[in-house]
């Protein structure tokens, strides 16, 4: 089974928790992290290099020519996954692990327990048994903006902008992902949006996304969103709330460039 995971880099030399990632990707051989630097200006891209070394078989790098922002980022790693990888399923998680790698392992689960179900968002709830370490004011801000998100989408939202989600391969996924998202901050609520315009399956909205409370998540330090990034992602709402088609794919591509790839993806190449 092919899953992966992209996981957008910019400047994260100092934060990346390299030893969490292998020791996830370790025990868990199914699955392959897919980096994408942004355009950093630090030592990510030798971190990078380092942890591909660590694990060769499971790590893959890209590299942006340009800083582009995490959304264009996302969007390369996962074209990435489903054109040249063939993922199955493939999500996105944060550089800093504020949701542990793990929590995509719930996510995996529940797509297999509801098979109709073509996308499964992560979400933070504060339930009995759970650990959730979120700021008090980031919390209202989130629901605030989550109820703002589902007038958008038209399905009720718990919660559109933890930073791991899983998606299905398919062809409504592929439309998706061909144009660059016009959201510098909230594509997550873009791609769902997308997908749901471009999925023909029959199933309404409630049956084609599942939401899956996660056991961990805590709010780490260095977080690049400013307070005026919020207002922006409020008019950025109601610019996707207008979209009812997708954008043609541009002429330039702005495909990766490929630093390391998996060594069991070099071998099929090489094959074909």
């Amino acid at each position: 089974m092919a899953n992966h995971l992209v996981i957008p880099c910019y400047n994260e030399s100092e934060r990346l928790p390299s030893a969490r990632i292998l020791g996830f990707l370790n025990r868990n051989p199914e699955w392959t992290a897919i980096f994408v630097d942004d355009g950093s200006r630090d030592a990510t891209l030798q971190t990078l290099g380092n942890l591909h070394a660590s694990n060769p078989d499971q790590v893959v790098v890209l590299k942006l020519k340009q800083n582009s922002g995490k959304a264009e980022a996302v969007r390369a790693g996962m074209r990435f996954g489903l054109d040249v990888l063939g993922s199955e399923r493939i999500g996105f998680a944060d550089a800093d692990l504020a949701a542990p790698l793990e929590e995509v392992l719930q996510l995996e689960q529940a797509m297999q327990r509801h098979p109709a179900a073509i996308c499964a968002l992560g979400i933070r709830l504060q339930l009995l048994g759970h650990d959730i370490r979120r700021k008090k004011h980031r919390f209202f801000i989130g629901r605030t903006f989550s109820h703002l998100a589902s007038h958008v989408l038209g399905v009720p939202c718990r919660d559109t902008q933890c930073g791991m989600k899983l998606f299905q391969n398919n062809e409504a996924l592929r439309q998706a992902l061909q144009a660059p998202f016009t959201s510098r901050w909230v594509f997550d609520v873009e791609l769902i949006k997308r997908l749901l315009i471009c999925h023909e399956s029959g199933h309404s909205a409630e049956e084609l996304l599942w939401e899956q409370p996660l056991d961990f998540w805590e709010e780490i330090s260095g977080s690049k969103l400013k307070l005026r990034d919020f207002f922006v992602a409020a008019l950025d709402l109601v610019r996707i709330a207008g979209q009812r088609e997708i954008p043609p794919e541009p002429a330039d591509r702005n495909d990766p460039i490929v630093v390391a790839l998996a060594q069991p993806a070099e071998q099929l190449r090489r094959a074909a």
